[in-house]
């Protein structure tokens, strides 16, 4: 497959794809230009973004010829990365990625879904997973829209699902080689895994990009059920899922959540999950990806209030001295109360 790619950021931001057999070399010329292009579309300034590319190239070329001259060079370089990082942010993200196997009634099915964060550089995008199949072809699946993150971000998802085996068809579950797509603007930006691609096993579950991410969130408020007769109270409660890279064996997962707007604040622990059902589906934790599935419930005091129309809630997780945040990206979690 010819498939040419610009490739995240390495350094200072600023790698040609190799990945480009089979091309002439004024095509190879062309296409680093683009890719050059793109990079430079990364480092918007409030001046002049081409003059701010260009600089980098010279500090970067002088760093180079006087490594061996000047130990002090090695000190400046680092700092150099450091303060300027911030400027190569990529467009475009995988945050997770699953490869689930169903099975029921003599059916099998393998789902697969994606969560995508993207620079909303436009209104008029496409985002989608380029995937190859069982045929050894090359395919598009189409992301849609699932919401703002704020103003300058956006969160879309992908997911369909195969028939592996039922009593008219059978087929081998499928290993998803796969990367993500964005086509804006007349540009195309590839999020390829550093240029490894992005693999799901087969039924192994959930891949995450980020030390923690949140899965599922539900509040209800106190009820009474009544059965023929006979009443029963069911207790408030607020439950939250949610996944994490096993960084280490001890750890603290907490929830730290509101019935209040943050006037008063609870901490609650969440607690590992070796399995879990999904639909008709049983997944085991931590997979092969390293990742773990962890759940925190509560039905105490501050769940009882039927007044209550809203939770919200974020995740810490402390592992190897480090604290990692899902705040949905600086929003916090928001749960209606029902």
């Amino acid at each position: 497959m010819q498939l040419f790619r610009c490739k995240k950021q390495v350094g200072f931001g600023l790698k040609y794809s190799d990945d480009m057999i089979g091309f002439s070399q004024r095509e190879k010329d062309h296409k680093n230009n683009i890719c050059l292009t793109q990079i430079t579309r990364r480092v918007t300034t409030a001046n002049a973004e081409v003059k701010v590319c260009m600089f980098c190239f010279l500090v970067f070329n002088h760093i180079v010829t006087e490594l061996y001259m000047k130990k002090l060079v090695v000190s400046i370089a680092l700092l150099f990365i450091s303060s300027t990082s911030a400027l190569f942010a990529a467009p475009v993200d995988l945050i997770k990625g699953s490869s689930i196997l169903h099975s029921r009634y003599g059916y099998n099915w393998q789902s697969f879904n994606f969560d995508i964060r993207v620079d909303n550089l436009a209104y008029d995008k496409k985002v989608s997973i380029h995937y190859r199949d069982s045929d050894g072809i090359w395919y598009d699946r189409p992301a849609v829209f699932a919401g703002s993150i704020d103003n300058s971000q956006e969160l879309w998802q992908a997911g369909w699902e195969r028939v592996t085996s039922s009593p008219y068809e059978k087929k081998e579950p499928l290993e998803l080689e796969y990367v993500i797509k964005y086509e804006v603007d007349g540009t195309t930006y590839w999020d390829n895994n550093d240029g490894q691609n992005y693999r799901l096993f087969v039924g192994e579950g959930e891949q995450i990009t980020t030390p923690v991410y949140a899965d599922f969130s539900v509040a209800s408020k106190p009820s009474v059920y009544n059965y023929n007769g006979q009443e029963t109270k069911v207790p408030g409660s607020f439950r939250v899922s949610l996944f994490l890279q096993n960084l280490g064996y001890a750890k603290e997962v907490k929830i730290h959540y509101s019935y209040d707007n943050w006037a008063t604040t609870y901490v609650g622990d969440a607690v590992f999950q070796a399995q879990r059902y999904l639909g008709y589906a049983s997944i085991h934790y931590p997979n092969d990806y390293g990742t773990e599935y962890w759940a925190f419930t509560t039905r105490g005091d501050e769940a009882q209030d039927s007044s209550a129309t809203q939770v919200d809630y974020a995740i810490s997780y402390t592992v190897n001295g480090e604290t990692y945040w899902d705040n949905n990206f600086g929003n916090n979690y928001q749960v209606p109360v029902q």
